[in-house]
């Protein structure tokens, strides 16, 4: 036997054999399940947007990242060698050195004609590895302090390039093939202050792969390969904008 009634909530009451089963009005169960799946859809175009977002970001630093890393090769090349010739160019004219000048590859001074003596020509063909050296140095304590910047990866990897004809001389040593007088500065430094060659030498082949274990293991690893990359397609086209356009226009 079964008697419905109706209270004032408006919730029904159904009474079968004495047990009440109540049944919410059909009103009170639409309304929240509607506003569940309208949440639902508003919550999965918030997702939507924001998946979207993060993967235009992440393509933004991308070409950003890339760029500046290029732009700091470019830079970096004609950098490194002015501050490097700048060395040469400062040490002679502290020693008054006459007809010094300095060429955007190299520097000429009549001091070694003029009689000199072979310790200021010794010093003066030192400063542009010391720079060159207290460069590598700066950029490995400014990667470790703070933070792989571009600009400072870039000239850390190209300024001890210029080691790397110390290796070319060992090289051709080991092989046999003797060269009376080369003319780079570390055999120019060992010349005029009546040293083994070897020593400078080494000095600047420690500079140079010390400096580029620093520097490159500085950029994090999922970089590393765009940053290496892009700065070094930067530094070679800036190398050739420097030695055959803006160099010889510059400092001929």
């Amino acid at each position: 036997m079964s008697n419905d009634s109706l209270d004032a909530s408006g919730i029904s009451g159904l009474v079968i054999d004495n047990l009440s089963v109540t049944q919410l009005s059909p009103a009170a169960s639409t309304q929240p399940l509607g506003a569940t799946l309208c949440g639902y859809e508003i919550l999965g175009m918030n997702l939507s947007a924001e998946t979207s977002s993060r993967v235009n970001s992440r393509s933004t630093a991308w070409w950003l990242r890339a760029t500046l890393c290029f732009a700091s090769g470019l830079i970096a090349a004609p950098l490194t060698i002015l501050t490097h010739e700048l060395g040469h160019f400062l040490a002679g004219l502290a020693f008054n050195h006459p007809g010094v000048v300095i060429h955007y590859g190299s520097v000429t001074s009549d001091a070694a004609k003029a009689g000199y003596p072979s310790w200021q020509l010794a010093i003066v063909a030192a400063a542009g590895p010391l720079v060159t050296c207290a460069t590598v140095i700066l950029c490995c304590y400014l990667v470790a302090r703070y933070r792989p910047h571009p600009l400072v990866v870039a000239v850390g990897l190209f300024a001890p390039l210029k080691f790397s004809v110390g290796l070319v001389f060992i090289y051709y040593w080991l092989s046999g093939v003797r060269n009376s007088s080369p003319n780079f500065d570390e055999f120019n430094v060992a010349k005029q202050a009546g040293i083994s060659a070897f020593i400078p030498i080494l000095i600047g082949v420690a500079v140079l792969v010390g400096g580029w274990f620093c520097v490159i293991r500085s950029i994090p690893r999922g970089n590393r390969i765009l940053d290496l990359a892009t700065s070094i397609v930067g530094a070679v086209i800036g190398l050739a904008l420097y030695g055959a356009i803006i160099g010889p226009r510059l400092l001929p």
